[in-house]
């Protein structure tokens, strides 16, 4: 076969990304030619990279998870590869659509001690939907298309290619082209299929009998864009009091009169109470995780449960249905609201006690927690001077540590669309929440994109401040600075002890905001709050970074939610 000059894999691999609809490329450079050096030469792809592998992959996962579009990581072996793991492993967690693309041994040196040889596919197996190694240029191609159908379809989540470095250097054969005339998987789109008819039907009964039922909507309704519209008129049509999980916030407007924010940890108490009392809880897209879990799990046993899920494997996983439902969410929802449209007596009825008592908890919960404005509660004090200063259409990125778990709970914070939050899997890796705000902003430039996290999880992903100011993504960073870890301290002073939690040297914070031309403001009082959120929103239109450091002390304004969990163990 005669090879095309100069034409090499990592060129081709910038032509099918681009035909496959993919424009962005995130990823840190490694040493000699790869494919960041190959896009930088074509027109069409826009290339953002970071001084370090973990904030790279977090952008990559930042601007999938807002955009709803597959990424692409680009890295390079051994520490490139280690480096990247902490994201992938969340990405994998959260079901995030990321093609991971790393260069690699060769192949006729690989097993002799090679310069950053690593086993990398063993690594990445067991956190990825499918690894391949390119051994042969006629599977090149093939390779990287079978790794987007991958990464898109089903439940979402990473893949990865590693290309050996003795491949790159070859002149690619021009049989091996992709052709142009074939669809691209972007212009296909992802598969989606739907339940049977007859199981739609037997959940529609169900429903109709159902006294006091309930919607829970999972992370993979995201990006599908009749959900919301569905989900509220099938509420209305049959007095379903909604949920979603902390994934699914953004999906639905929380201040809908029968919408009561996410499920498990972060389910404030008087709104708990609902989830106990339901005789239907019909939950779609969501795996069921334990923190989604947390404090409600044993409501199932007294209710009626249906599943409904894309992937088999989120089912009869840690909850058994009585109705298990494999399907895309849009098409089953689509699906239950024509039958009941064309049932006109399916009404609510039967649900008026229940939409009163809806009515209840909605005014008790919001004349509780949605006006707290106190010195003495820093981090709810915050979240509400957020919703005012930056109104609706705000990206929260959150961590999962202690402080910030407010911000999870509805009304504490409210979430109305186009405004969402970004929150990590079930893995919760420190630091990823820096590079995932960068890769959210990147996705949707018209967001206030604020990234709310403790000073531990900042300290460990800070080199995203400079990468934010070279790509002028203008980003606000709350950082909760209560003196160290304070989950960790937490949960060792119920044993009455205190090992490594503490931080004994203080980051300076203000130079680091400073010197790369942002702004930085010390949060102390309740004026602060207020004039710094305003400062803050000026200089992100501006495209710089804006750095708020709010001081609490550790044990102070602790989430109810995280007490009624863990408080009264000892």
């Amino acid at each position: 076969m005669e090879g095309i000059k100069g034409l090499t894999i990592w060129d081709a691999y910038v032509n099918v990304l681009i035909e496959q609809g993919i424009t962005k490329l995130f990823g840190m450079v490694g040493d000699g030619a790869g494919l960041i050096e190959a896009a930088h030469k074509k027109e069409g792809l826009n290339i953002f990279t970071a001084r370090d592998q973990r904030i790279a992959v977090g952008m990559a996962m930042g601007y999938a998870q807002v955009s709803g579009d597959p990424a692409v990581l680009v890295t390079s072996p051994g520490p490139g590869i280690a480096n990247c793991m902490m994201g992938v492993l969340e990405a994998y967690s959260a079901a995030v659509p990321l093609i991971i693309i790393s260069n690699a041994t060769a192949r006729n040196i690989r097993g002799e001690g090679a310069f950053q040889e690593t086993n990398s596919i063993a690594m990445m197996q067991s956190m990825t939907k499918w690894c391949y190694r390119v051994e042969h240029s006629e599977k090149a191609l093939w390779a990287l298309r079978r790794a987007v159908f991958m990464a898109i379809n089903g439940k979402p989540g990473p893949v990865y290619l590693e290309i050996p470095d003795d491949l790159t250097y070859q002149e690619l054969s021009s049989e091996l082209l992709w052709d142009a005339d074939k669809k691209s998987l972007h212009e296909q789109g992802p598969i989606f299929s739907q339940p049977e008819e007859q199981s739609i039907y037997k959940v529609f009964k169900q429903l109709t009998e159902a006294k006091r039922p309930i919607i829970l909507l999972g992370g993979g309704c995201q990006h599908r864009p009749f959900v919301s519209e569905l989900t509220i008129s099938l509420a209305e049509a049959h007095g379903l009091a909604i949920f979603t999980t902390a994934s699914g916030r953004g999906i639905i407007d929380e201040r809908h009169p029968y919408a009561f924010g996410s499920v498990g940890l972060y389910t404030l108490p008087q709104i708990k109470k609902l989830l106990f009392e339901a005789d239907l809880i019909m939950a779609i897209g969501t795996q069921l995780e334990e923190t989604a879990l947390m404090g409600w799990k044993e409501a199932f046993s007294n209710t009626f449960f249906v599943h409904i899920d894309c992937h088999y494997e989120s089912l009869e996983r840690s909850v058994h249905a009585n109705h298990r439902l494999l399907g895309d969410a849009q098409l089953f929802l689509q699906n239950l609201w024509r039958i009941s449209c064309e049932d006109m007596n399916c009404g609510i009825n039967n649900k008026n006690e229940w939409i009163k008592r809806m009515k209840e908890v909605k005014q008790e919960v919001l004349s509780v927690w949605s006006e707290i404005e106190d010195v003495k509660a820093p981090v709810r004090s915050i979240l509400k001077g957020i919703e005012r200063e930056f109104g609706e259409y705000v990206i929260l990125v959150q961590d999962n540590g202690l402080h910030d778990m407010w911000g999870y709970s509805y009304p504490v914070y409210t979430v109305a669309p186009p405004g969402r939050t970004v929150v990590p899997g079930e893995q919760t890796a420190l630091g990823l929440p820096m590079g995932i705000s960068l890769g959210a902003k990147i996705a949707d430039r018209k967001a206030n994109v604020i990234a709310l996290l403790g000073d531990g999880s900042f300290e460990m992903g800070y080199s995203a401040v400079g990468s934010a100011a070279e790509h002028q993504l203008g980003i606000t960073f709350i950082v909760i600075n209560n003196g160290g870890f304070s989950w960790p301290r937490f949960q060792q002073s119920m044993s009455g002890m205190e090992i490594g939690c503490c931080f004994q040297i203080q980051l300076d914070y203000a130079a680091l905001a400073r010197s790369v031309g942002g702004y930085y403001a010390k949060l102390t009082t309740l004026n602060e709050y207020q004039v710094a959120l305003k400062e803050a929103r000026l200089y992100t239109k501006q495209n710089k970074i804006a750095l708020l450091e709010l001081v609490v002390n550790w044990d102070q304004d602790l989430p109810i939610t995280v007490m009624m969990q863990y408080g009264n163990k000892g």
